[in-house]
């Protein structure tokens, strides 16, 4: 989404350039008085999008409360629970290492085949 800023009312065209390819375009730019507009809910409007969807329109909480709880289905929950440990958890296994290395480098030593 591009930010051009607030530009007068009319219609614009425009040009998008890409390599070898272009496209043409329009856009329009209408006025608007807020303080003519209708900041009222059309509820006829609401509950009609409500009964073409399938859905509910609901006016009092109440009758909302009943119809979810009288439609309460269970339904499967899917989890899944990841476990970290630290390294300082297998500190055997680096000590292990750690005197296996040593034994190495004490026998290299100690033979002299480097």
């Amino acid at each position: 989404m591009a930010n051009i800023g607030a530009l007068p009312a009319g219609q614009y065209t425009y040009t998008a350039t890409h390599l070898n390819s272009s496209d043409k375009s329009m856009f329009v730019v209408q006025t608007t008085n807020p303080e003519t507009e209708n900041t009222q809910a059309n509820h006829a409007l609401l509950s009609q999008w409500a009964s073409n969807s399938g859905g509910g329109f609901y006016t009092q909480y109440k009758s909302l409360l009943n119809d979810l709880e009288r439609q309460i289905k269970p339904q499967n929950v899917l989890s899944q629970t990841n476990a970290t440990s630290s390294l300082l958890e297998f500190w055997p296994y680096l000590a292990l290492i750690i005197a296996l290395f040593a034994v190495e480098w004490i026998l290299r030593k100690y033979f002299g085949s480097y």
